[in-house]
């Protein structure tokens, strides 16, 4: 079993991880064989992105030897809960954290039981992405059995993962003039597994008529800042014309709902003729955004599942259909009588 799984560390941590020269995140490529590495320091930015990329077992002793190298080389501006013990902060897609918390926190519990480890769920995606922060606190060896267990529920249920916000520490810096935020960063989930370039999937029909019947494929959605000023944030989902319906409900009732709930503004924006996808802004405090976005994007999800299965149930009922119609004219082609024999021949008469 393979994964990719992120983590969010402070530029002092990514140092750490990186070792003078490189070193120590060369051992930890040498140690265990993965792919790892840490995304490039940007200014006046204190997080940075930590990856690793190969077998699962090979990615939890990759964590354990990254908190290794942090319990060695602690921050000194920063107070330590426990000498022996380090944090580790992965992200993990919102529709995955379910699947790690199992019914009634069976799931989170019998993982904390088994490694020795607290571990934490935020409750909110970090900003413009769809990712959650999941923090495993413990000692080494309790953070490898950590990881190891939820990279097991992971890949276990990939599948449930459509397309992926992922989150990008530049976003504290992206918002440009006039506050349009500059850069996206949604990433499809494409079948079998991994993830395409960024973008929205393309497939779907210019022409107003064939919007509706349009098959999809993914994303359900893309996010991005408006605007990020104190006490109130403005995000503008994207969304693909054939889910619309799903966000506003029967007269209205789902976002209606939501605005109550949230006391977010939340608008749907006109679109053109031929347009592929409707604009969603939510306003309002930071928190009460998350959260709508939040619900937003598991209704989407939600959505896009239902009709994903749909087109399955119908492809798999035409293919169907088509087999039964072939055997049935092999089967009228076999019973058909065959060309008639010709005439025996006349005896020739004795001679005389």
């Amino acid at each position: 079993m393979t994964l990719s799984l992120r983590a969010l560390v402070t530029t002092k941590e990514a140092g750490v991880i990186i070792g003078k020269a490189g070193k120590n995140i060369q051992e930890i490529r040498y140690i265990t064989g993965v792919r790892a590495g840490v995304s490039t320091a940007i200014q006046g930015v204190e997080e940075r992105i930590f990856t690793v990329d190969g077998r699962l077992d090979s990615v939890a002793k990759a964590y354990s030897l990254m908190a290794q190298f942090l319990l060695a080389n602690p921050n000194p501006q920063q107070e330590m809960i426990h000498p022996d013990c380090a944090t580790v902060r992965l992200l993990v897609a919102h529709q995955l954290v379910g699947s790690v918390i199992g019914k009634g926190g069976a799931k989170i519990r019998d993982i904390q039981e088994a490694s020795g480890a607290k571990i934490v769920v935020s409750k909110d995606m970090l900003p413009s992405s769809t990712e959650r922060v999941i923090e495993v606190f413990g000692l080494v060896d309790s953070i490898q059995i950590a990881v190891f267990h939820i990279g097991e529920c992971l890949i276990n249920d990939m599948e449930r993962v459509n397309s992926a916000s992922l989150y990008d520490p530049r976003i504290r810096l992206n918002v440009g003039a006039g506050g349009v935020f500059q850069g996206r960063f949604d990433v499809p989930r494409m079948p079998g597994g991994g993830y395409a370039a960024s973008g929205l999937v393309g497939g779907m029909s210019a022409h107003a008529d064939d919007r509706a019947a349009t098959p999809l494929t993914g994303p359900p959605y893309r996010v991005s800042i408006v605007s990020d000023a104190p006490g109130e944030q403005t995000v503008l989902m994207a969304v693909p014309f054939q889910l619309v319906g799903c966000i506003i409900g029967k007269g209205g009732a789902f976002i209606g709902n939501l605005r109550r709930q949230t006391g977010c503004r939340i608008r749907i924006e006109n679109s053109e003729s031929n347009a592929k996808e409707r604009h969603v802004t939510i306003t309002g405090p930071h928190d009460s955004v998350q959260s709508a976005q939040m619900r937003l994007a598991q209704q989407l999800d939600g959505e896009f599942e239902r009709r994903l299965e749909r087109q399955r149930e119908e492809e798999a009922a035409a293919a169907q259909a088509a087999a039964q119609a072939a055997q049935a004219a092999q089967a009228a082609a076999q019973a058909a009588p065959g060309p008639a024999a010709p005439p025996a021949a006349a005896p020739q008469e004795a001679a005389n």
